[in-house]
């Protein structure tokens, strides 16, 4: 075999295994899982009266641009007494940070928090996602 063919060959084997080799799971809406999340601040759930969840799908940590795949609205319905969740729905096993932004009546404060969330399997799951001050009203 010619020096060239040799090269060739080798090319071409290499770019034939160049595909996507990655099985692992890909985050996403299109699964049957259920992530519902309860906002706490300190030792209460009542407390947090608003709150913005987001949720960037594929990810370990906060994007770096600031976009999120999706997000859900929190608001309570009165009387005030329940706490606040954020449901998201149709999600498939892989990496997910939830990040909420919120409002606490009692400290008069803004509150953010963050949470990485693994989905291995199919299930219907409920978590706490913790939030801090970060800000006055």
């Amino acid at each position: 075999m010619k020096p060239f063919q040799v090269i060739l060959l080798a090319g071409c084997t290499m770019l034939a295994s160049c595909g996507k080799t990655n099985t692992g799971d890909v985050a996403g809406k299109g699964g049957n899982s259920q992530v519902t999340l309860t906002i706490q601040h300190h030792a209460s759930q009542k407390n947090i009266y608003y709150a913005k969840v987001f949720v960037k799908y594929n990810a370990t940590d906060l994007p770096a641009n600031g976009v999120y795949d999706d997000s859900v609205l929190c608001t309570h319905v009165f009387p005030a007494d329940t706490s606040l969740t954020a449901i998201f729905t149709s999600l498939k096993n892989g990496n997910y940070v939830f990040f909420a932004d919120g409002k606490d009546s009692l400290f008069k404060e803004k509150v953010k928090g963050l949470l990485p969330y693994a989905l291995a399997s199919q299930k219907n799951d409920t978590t706490t996602l913790y939030v801090d001050e970060y800000g006055p009203l």
